[in-house]
């Protein structure tokens, strides 16, 4: 036994590395996405939150940029590292939980399943939020273990470091609350008391963002709480049928079901022998996706919003292959090895294509495709900026937050550019790092992406004094052209109402 843990470990060791040797391999080969570069436009105006989402992703990204420059890598880095970092917290934890045979196999899913895999090496706000779930569920169970108010201290951190990361990890509370519940601690006021202390822990460190809540009348807040709440509609089979849709197609659908099913047996495992390692499981994992999924039924919900409940999934679900169907006799186990062995290796085609298509594109993606053309559409709007605003360059309106953050990122200098706030839409954080009435009189250049159904021109002309269309780009890939941008230069700033 001794000996295929050790065995183990150096597998483990060995794609820790590979893994991570892959990813830095890739990362600097494509452009942003989008919503990189937005984030990355979130380092470049330092505050304590941000109006859509926390702080943590500015300074993962900036962080990475201060030591490699303001490239892909740069933005990158940092999320590879957390990804490494949370791969070795994982194997670690689930070898003392289990063994070290499910412990890598758990983290091996891990990283060929395609949301982890491409969350490696996109940084998003769910790649730190990912480290620190992992984290409180190790704290949680080490706390409840040993009844150690230090270490609910420490979960209480963890929590409000990933309550700064994403607001999705509010969810860590009620999944902590229900481990106490089940495992019968709560009926110690000791428990009570530590716990409510793990609480204030978590406030405190998230203090950032209630602080710039409330400097802006907890705008933030209300975004993501009533807002999201107007846009939930009648009960509708085609949004939650969309939700599952994605759901298989982000964790692949011959991984999935059985994901499901682990968390499943979890609880009935978990309750039935009142063993807390799968009661740990099955809370930090089972409330997270059932909620979404109820509320896909009244809303869209986005692929990535209940990610983190599939990490203890597919924890579970290597745990009871090695406890179910390891044990059983050969010809069960070829059965189930072979189906294994599919699932898997269509989960690392899935990724490797992904990947590969990262810096030599072989799908033809059409308009899906956000990585492709902002280069070329940055160095067109630098000709038109040099000729038309040369004395206020960084003059440049991005219709939607994604253009405006591509051409600050691309466009020569790193211009501070504009979004639809100039316009009488709402802008999100933009509309928090410049003032519109402080450009009046002044001359823009308006860039927009005919990916996004809606007639600029009248908002314009409700905003400049005369306007002038000047180009339409056309970015193609392969299958054709993905999409066209417009260029219109924009002539005397009147401002808008609101």
């Amino acid at each position: 036994m001794e000996a295929k843990e050790k065995t183990y470990t150096i597998y483990f060791i060995a794609l820790l590395f590979i893994v991570a040797a892959i990813r830095l391999s890739v990362i600097g080969l494509s452009q942003l996405t989008p919503q990189e570069a937005y984030y990355w436009n979130y380092a470049q105006h330092p505050d304590w939150s941000y109006f859509d989402h926390p702080p943590a992703a500015s300074l993962l990204i900036k962080s990475g940029t201060l030591i490699f420059g303001d490239n892909s890598f740069g933005v990158r880095f940092g999320g590879v590292i957390l990804s490494s970092l949370l791969a070795l917290i994982t194997f670690l934890f689930v070898r003392r939980l289990f063994n070290a045979r499910v412990a890598f196999y758990s983290v091996f899913l891990f990283s060929v399943t395609w949301i982890f895999a491409v969350g490696a090496v996109v940084t998003t706000p769910d790649t730190p939020m990912f480290l620190f779930w992992v984290l409180c569920l190790v704290l949680i169970y080490y706390a409840v273990r040993k009844e150690s108010f230090w270490l609910f201290v420490l979960w209480g951190l963890s929590a409000g470091l990933g309550f700064a990361s994403k607001y999705t990890m509010a969810l860590v509370f009620p999944s902590a609350f229900l481990f106490l519940l089940m495992t019968g601690k709560f009926r110690s006021l000791k428990i009570w008391v530590y716990f409510a202390g793990g609480c204030i822990a978590s406030l405190i460190t998230a203090f950032p963002v209630f602080y710039w809540n409330y400097l802006h009348e907890w705008a933030s807040f209300a975004f993501q709480t009533t807002r999201r709440a107007g846009e939930m509609s009648r009960f509708r089979f085609d949004m939650f049928f969309g939700f599952l849709g994605s759901q298989m197609a982000i964790i692949t659908p011959f991984i999935f079901p059985f994901v499901i099913y682990a968390i499943y047996k979890s609880f009935i495992k978990g309750r039935g022998e009142k063993d807390n390692r799968y009661i740990l499981l099955f809370c930090f994992s089972a409330p997270i996706i059932i909620l979404f999924t109820l509320v896909s039924f009244r809303g869209w919900v986005k692929m990535n919003w209940p990610v983190a409940g599939y990490f203890p999934g597919i924890i579970a679900l290597c745990a009871l292959f090695e406890d179910k169907i390891y044990p059983r006799p050969a010809w069960m186990k070829r059965t189930w090895r072979k189906y294994a062995v599919f699932a898997v290796s269509f989960a690392i085609a899935v990724t490797s294509l992904s990947y590969i298509h990262s810096f030599f594109p072989i799908l033809p993606m059409g308009k899906a495709d956000t990585m492709a053309g902002w280069r070329e559409t940055a160095e067109v709007v630098d000709f038109y900026r040099r000729r038309h605003i040369a004395n206020n360059p960084n003059n440049i309106i991005g219709y939607e937050y994604k253009i405006a953050s591509e051409m600050a990122f691309y466009t020569e200098g790193k211009p501070d550019t504009k979004s639809d706030n100039y316009v009488g839409r709402h802008g999100l954080s933009y509309r928090f790092w410049s003032d519109p009435r402080n450009h009046i009189g002044e001359d823009f250049l308006f860039v927009y992406d005919s990916r996004y159904k809606y007639q600029p021109e009248s908002a314009l002309l409700g905003a400049f004094k005369y306007i002038s269309p000047v180009r339409r780009l056309k970015i193609y890939g392969i299958g054709g052209e993905l999409f066209s941008v417009r260029i219109i230069k924009c002539y005397e700033y009147q401002g808008v109402d609101g």
